[in-house]
């Protein structure tokens, strides 16, 4: 297995059949923790900035389908960078209407080394 890449599979279970004419988009979503910035200006000159779940990669994987029990599943790879701490990534999945960007419903999981 490639250690720069994580296969991660997706199920999304049934979703508000009520989208009127608006569709339900399925988002990926890698985060880490744990990083940091030097603030140089403003309220916190001179502070270091500890961050939580900054985004690293933000991927569509598809769209659900409020008609089917299981409305999307598939798989996905995720591309790891190798300056990124695998130690603190998640994957974040989250569904949301397209027009209006009403998410849905949301997931979350650490990946694992």
């Amino acid at each position: 297995p490639d250690k720069n890449s994580r296969k991660i599979a997706v199920s999304v279970g049934n979703i508000p059949q009520d989208l009127g004419k608006d569709s339900a988009e399925v988002w990926l979503v890698v985060t880490e923790d744990g990083l940091h910035s030097q603030a140089n200006a403003g309220e916190n000159n001179g502070r270091t900035l500890t961050h939580i779940a900054t985004v690293r990669s933000l991927h569509k994987l598809g769209t659900a389908d409020a008609q089917k029990p299981v409305a999307f599943s598939g798989n996905a790879e995720v591309k790891i960078n190798s300056h990124w701490n695998a130690a603190n990534l998640h994957v974040v999945v989250f569904v949301q209407r397209k027009k209006s960007r009403a998410i849905l419903g949301v997931g979350s999981a650490k990946i694992e080394g």
